[in-house]
């Protein structure tokens, strides 16, 4: 029997007011020159009910000069994948509801074209030219060209998911080994997005107790939703949902003239945590996205996949490890 996890989400009231986001961030190495690369890979589904043989964009393309266009409801799903560091880009790729299949058996899957995406593997390719970027600001996208074929182990929630296989970007080949992808995966589904919209994880954690890597750990911090910390199988909650945890949440986020910067503390009944975080700009992209309702919630939605720091968890207030975090995924939107 399928779980929300593993099953259609859009229905009902979110069939014409809904989102539902498949995505998928890893670390791979160029196959000549050895230089790691963090990539990232969204499947996002937008309003199906309200699809036909055509992408609905949200975002006119053209409209009357000093006429501010109404927003319009999408309806498609856009494959959005790109990579952070220099040259960093975000490249989106539009299908209609009546290109994308679904299978909903004992094998979950959605596919479009040459794109696909399940919980244990996705493929793909995703390409535009400059000329269209620019012509069609509506899209959303840079310029250039990614494909990729994956598998992945999901573990810890998919807070650590193994990734395997192969990226070609702009021509140049990636290798992705499990070890070594510092993967996460995630599926997110609503009507409307959080804002602020805070995200911290990561599965490259090294213990200054020890000095050892720590091994079936890894964390995803989200303000607004459930935290979820698991230090060598021993799981640190904190969840705002659950009365029983008493779960409170402080954080301030802040944008310095190379970095952001991200300082996070979460307490419950027993535990503590406080995370701080840090990636530089030059490492990171701008996300666009719009919302169910066409409208673009983050003006500016920083998004990185090289953030750096530590981690101290607390338990009947005294320390249980402070750790180092590298190849942090690191997320802030505001209005």
């Amino acid at each position: 029997m399928l779980n929300n996890a593993d099953s259609f989400i859009l229905n009902g009231p979110l069939a014409s007011r809904g989102y539902d986001s498949w995505w998928h961030s890893f670390t791979g190495k160029d196959a000549e020159t050895g230089e790691e690369r963090s990539f990232f890979i969204e499947f996002y589904f937008c309003n199906p009910e309200l699809g036909s043989d055509k992408v609905i964009l949200g975002q006119p393309g053209k409209h009357k000069k000093g006429v501010k266009p109404l927003p319009v409801k999408p309806s498609y799903l856009m494959v959005k994948a790109g990579c952070w560091g220099e040259g960093g880009v975000q490249l989106h790729r539009f299908f209609p509801w009546s290109k994308v299949e679904i299978n909903e058996g004992r094998f979950f899957y959605f596919s479009a074209g040459d794109c696909f995406v399940s919980r244990d593997a996705t493929c793909g390719r995703v390409k535009v030219i400059e000329d269209e970027a620019k012509g069609h600001p509506e899209w959303m996208s840079g310029a250039g060209e990614i494909e990729w074929r994956l598998v992945m182990e999901r573990r810890l929630s998919g807070n650590r998911t193994l990734f395997k296989g192969q990226v070609r970007w702009n021509g140049r080949l990636f290798n992705v080994s499990a070890q070594r992808s510092f993967g996460y995966a995630s599926r997110q589904w609503g009507s409307e997005f959080l804002s602020p919209a805070i995200l911290l994880s990561s599965c490259d954690l090294k213990s200054r107790k020890t000095g050892k890597f720590l091994n079936n750990s890894a964390f995803a911090i989200e303000v607004g939703n459930a935290s979820r910390i698991t230090l060598k199988e021993r799981v640190f909650e904190f969840n705002g949902r659950k009365n029983s945890l008493l779960c409170k949440t402080s954080y301030s986020c802040r944008e310095t003239k190379s970095t952001v910067v991200w300082h996070i503390e979460q307490r419950s009944l027993f535990n503590r945590m406080v995370a701080d975080i840090t990636c530089l700009k030059r490492e990171m992209i701008l996300i666009n996205r719009e919302s169910p309702d066409g409208i673009i919630v983050h003006r500016r939605f920083w998004n990185g996949g090289n953030g750096k720091g530590t981690l101290k968890l607390y338990r009947f207030g005294s320390l249980v490890d402070e750790i180092s975090v590298r190849h942090a995924l690191c997320k802030y939107g505001k209005q």
